[in-house]
């Protein structure tokens, strides 16, 4: 069973890297898209733990244009008779272009299915899944929504931050600080809580998805498929804010996510972690700095230094126009920019000397 998963510009090899760690098979990098193949117990597995991309869809066809997309794949494994579908379009601009692929597809999708011999109805409004093409910018990619929503906003994000963002791009960001579960960590400035939850979430092995209530769960492919448990960990995160609105925006979305027992969250200002915390307790601090914070870089060098154990790292993410200072205490490993949409996060990764 060939797949794709439907990632952020820039996230493409962290995706192809969580497809090894979680189920161990290999992957092809396109733009924005991860392909791999599979059997069908193990994309039941991935599809609740995955936590890199947007959409993970069943791969019906790969073409240049749009008029040669085909559907060679056997529908009937995913179509049962009366189900209610809608196409959704994305990655090209214009609403008129994209009603005008969509309809287009749909006639593909509807002819295939009367070879077939199913029925099935068109639902703009409450459709039970999606069929998906998505144009990254130089192929069609056709397939089949496992989940029929957008993964990437999190569903435990209720209290949320202006300055924060969604949860793939949290999760990449972990992955690109080189975070493992035998270090402990610390999230510092952490606004309403992402990149500390989906810390946890990776760490302690934790199914995004807990129920079957996504699109494929009728699906004859996947209906004599069995639902494993979450197998939890114990890794311990650590977080502090000077905002208590923040420090409860975290807690609460930690409870949201199930995870508020992983997550150590206290208000205490930049000035007091020396206090607060013991030299050398960390082997990483993860700091996302807005505009306002800018002028306290100085502050967080002393801190940070303080905490990080010899060789541990500091990320500092922040404006992508922003000219970083780096202290002749820290040495850069790495440097870069992740984006989601019109939005553009740099990263800076540190080592203490």
């Amino acid at each position: 069973m060939k797949a794709n998963l439907i990632v952020n510009s820039g996230s493409e090899q962290i995706a192809k890297e969580e497809l090894k760690e979680k189920i161990n098979v290999d992957s092809k990098i396109f733009n924005s898209v991860v392909e791999f193949s599979t059997s069908a117990e193990d994309i039941l597995k991935f599809v609740k733990q995955y936590q890199a991309g947007r959409r993970l869809i069943i791969s019906l066809d790969q073409k240049k244009e749009v008029d040669s997309l085909a559907v060679s794949e056997k529908l009937s494994s995913y179509f049962d008779k009366g189900v209610k579908f809608k196409v959704v379009v994305e990655g090209v601009k214009g609403q008129e272009n994209r009603t005008a692929i969509a309809k287009v597809v749909a006639g593909k999708i509807f002819a295939k299915l009367e070879e077939e011999g199913i029925k099935a109805n068109l639902e703009l409004k409450t459709p039970e899944f999606l069929v998906i093409v998505y144009f990254n910018g130089e192929d069609y990619f056709l397939g089949i929504d496992l989940i029929g929503k957008e993964l990437d906003s999190r569903e435990y994000r209720v209290f949320t931050s202006s300055a924060s963002f969604k949860g793939d791009l949290g999760y990449a960001l972990i992955k690109k600080s080189q975070f493992n579960i035998n270090e402990k960590a610390l999230f510092g400035f952490v606004k309403d809580g992402t990149l500390a939850i989906e810390a946890a979430l990776w760490a302690n092995k934790f199914n995004l998805l807990n129920k079957m209530k996504y699109s494929f769960s009728g699906m004859s492919a996947f209906k004599d498929l069995k639902e494993e448990k979450s197998t939890q960990g114990g890794v311990k995160i650590f977080a502090t804010d000077s905002n208590i609105g923040n420090v409860n925006a975290c807690r609460r979305n930690s409870s949201l996510a199930k995870v508020k027992d992983f997550i150590t969250v206290q208000k205490f200002s930049l000035e007091d972690w020396d206090v607060k915390f013991d030299e050398n307790e960390f082997d990483l601090v993860v700091v996302q700095i807005t505009t306002k914070d800018e002028d306290r870089i100085n502050e967080i060098y002393y801190q940070t230094s303080y905490l990080l154990k010899t060789g541990g790292r500091v990320m500092v993410v922040g404006r992508t126009n922003w000219d970083l200072s780096i202290s002749d205490k820290f040495k850069l490993i790495e440097s870069g920019e992740l984006v989601k949409g019109e939005s553009k996060h740099k990263y800076w990764l540190l080592e203490r000397v």
